[in-house]
C-alpha cells in the first residue's frame, strides 16, 4: 500500500483507557494509519506494542512530535506541528526512509513543509472539535488549494466524523484523520468500519482550477498617472506639507502599507481606518476621469469561454475598483475583488497571492497573474505563479523584471493566445 492510500483512514489516539487495545480495535475495523499522540509524552512500552500491532496489519505507525522516541521505538515516522521540531530536523534524525508528516493551516505553511521534506501534510481543523479547543479553522477552499498545489498527499483533520465526511468530497484529500470519531466510541471496531466504508465511497478527487489574477491599475485601467500625485493630495488635505522625495519613497509600496507610512511619518492624527477612507475618497474622485485599457472586454469573454477562475487583485482601493467595474457593466465578469486591505498583506509578498488562491479554491499550479508593477511581479514570481507583465509608462525606469511573458496590453496577450 502506498502512502496516499495509507492515509485514507488515519486514526489518532486519545488518552483514555487502554490505548493499545483501542488501537487493536481500530485496526480491526479498518484504520489504515495510526498516530500515537500523548500530551505528556509518548510511553516507550506503549509505543512498541502499538508498533507491533501496526506491523501485523501492514499499517504505518507514527508518533506525534516526539522524534527521539520515534527513533528509539522503531516507529515508521513522526508527525510534527508548526511549533514542534522541524521536518528538516526530523528527517535528519530518522533518516530518508522515515515518514515525516507536517501540520499546515495554509498554503504558505504547506509549501514550506514540502520544501523541508514532508511526506504528507495534515490540514485542519476542518470542523469544530473537542480534541483541540484552540484550533483555528481551515476553510474548504484553502484545503482544496493546498491539495491541488503540493506534490504530496494531504489528510484533513479536526471534528471529522461519519456525519460530515461527505462535505470534504472534491477537496483533493488523500483521507481523513480522526480521534474521537473512533477512539471515543463505545464500539471502536464498528466506528472504524463505518468510517472505512464512508472514506471508500466518498470521491475526494479534486479538479485543479486555474486562477487568472488580474491587477487593475495599469493593467486593466489606465490610471497610473493619478497615483503620482495622490499621496501629495492626501497629505495636503490633512494639512501636511509633502516632502520632495515622497513619490519615489512610495513607488514600490501598496496602498495599505503606504497609508500607514504617511499617517505615522507625517503625524496625522487619525486611525488607520479613517486614513484609508480619506485616501479612498480622493482616489474615487480621481478615478472618474480614467479609461479602461485595450482588451478588457475581450478578456472577460475569454475567461468565461474557457471556464477559468478570474479575480482582480489590487494594491489600490477595493471600492474604487468596484465602482469602475459597475460603471462599465463588468461587475460579474472578473470575479471577486481582493485588495491589500482586505487580505491584510501587500502585493510585495507572495503571501498576498497565496491568500487569493485560497479564497478562490484554485491551484497554484497553472494559475496566472497579470500585473504592471515590478514589486507585484517579483512577489508573484516568488510565489510560483506564471507572471505576465503588462507594460505601463509608470514603470519605464524599473529595470529588469522577472516575468514569463511581457506584452503591452491584455489585447496583445489575447492575440498571442487565440485558440
Amino acid at each position: 500500500m502506498n502512502l496516499f492510500e495509507s492515509l485514507r483512514l488515519y486514526a489518532v489516539t486519545d488518552e483514555n483507557g487502554n490505548q493499545v487495545e483501542k488501537v487493536r480495535q481500530a485496526l480491526a475495523g479498518g484504520a489504515t494509519f495510526i498516530q500515537y499522540r500523548a500530551k505528556g509524552g509518548c510511553d516507550f512500552d506503549t509505543a512498541v506494542k502499538m508498533r507491533d500491532l501496526c506491523r501485523a496489519y501492514h499499517v504505518p505507525f507514527v508518533l506525534d512530535d516526539d522524534v527521539e522516541m520515534a527513533k528509539a521505538c522503531g516507529a515508521d515516522g513522526v508527525h510534527v506541528g508548526q511549533s514542534d521540531a522541524s521536518a528538516v530536523e526530523a528527517r535528519r534524525i530518522l533518516g530518508e526512509d522515515a515518514i515525516v508528516g507536517v501540520s499546515a493551516g495554509n498554503l504558505t505553511e504547506a509549501l514550506k513543509a514540502v520544501a523541508d521534506g514532508a511526506d504528507y501534510i495534515g490540514t485542519g481543523a476542518m470542523f469544530p472539535t473537542t480534541t483541540k479547543m484552540d484550533a483555528e479553522y481551515v476553510e474548504y477552499n484553502t484545503l482544496k488549494t493546498i491539495c491541488t498545489s503540493v506534490p504530496v498527499p494531504v489528510v484533513a483533520i479536526g471534528g471529522i466524523g461519519e456525519h460530515n465526511i461527505a462535505k470534504l468530497a472534491g477537496s483533493g484529500i488523500a483521507g481523513v484523520a480522526v480521534v474521537s470519531a473512533v477512539f471515543s466510541q463505545p464500539d471502536i471496531v464498528k466506528a472504524a468500519r463505518i468510517l472505512d466504508k464512508l472514506t471508500k465511497e466518498t470521491d475526494f478527487r479534486a479538479e485543479a482550477k486555474r486562477a487568472f489574477i488580474l491587477d487593475f491599475d495599469g493593467t486593466m485601467y489606465d490610471s497610473m498617472s493619478i497615483w503620482a500625485h495622490l499621496a501629495d493630495d492626501f497629505l495636503i488635505s490633512c494639512g501636511k506639507v509633502p516632502r520632495p522625495d515622497l513619490s519615489e519613497k512610495l513607488k514600490d509600496w501598496g496602498l495599505r502599507d503606504g497609508i500607514i507610512y504617511l499617517r505615522d511619518a507625517y503625524g496625522i492624527a487619525c486611525s488607520r481606518e479613517e486614513a484609508v477612507q480619506r485616501f479612498s475618497d480622493l482616489l474615487t474622485t480621481a478615478y472618474q476621469a480614467c479609461q479602461l485599457k485595450p482588451g478588457v472586454f475581450a478578456m472577460a469573454d475569454y475567461l468565461k469561454s474557457h471556464g477559468l477562475l478570474p479575480c482582480i487583485a489590487t494594491a489600490g482601493d477595493q471600492s474604487a475598483v468596484k465602482m469602475i467595474l459597475k460603471r462599465e457593466n463588468l461587475t460579474d465578469s472578473f470575479g471577486p475583488v481582493f485588495s491589500s486591505t482586505t487580505l491584510e498583506t501587500d502585493k510585495t509578498s507572495p503571501e498576498f497571492f497565496y491568500r487569493v488562491l485560497e479564497k478562490l479554491g484554485a491551484s497554484l499550479n497553472g494559475s496566472v497573474m497579470f500585473d504592471d508593477a515590478p514589486f507585484a511581479l517579483r512577489a508573484g514570481y516568488r510565489a510560483g505563479l506564471k507572471c505576465v507583465r503588462i507594460l505601463d509608462s509608470a514603470w519605464t525606469d524599473s529595470g529588469e523584471v522577472e516575468a514569463d511573458e511581457t506584452v503591452s496590453t491584455l489585447e496583445e496577450w489575447l492575440n498571442h493566445h487565440k485558440d
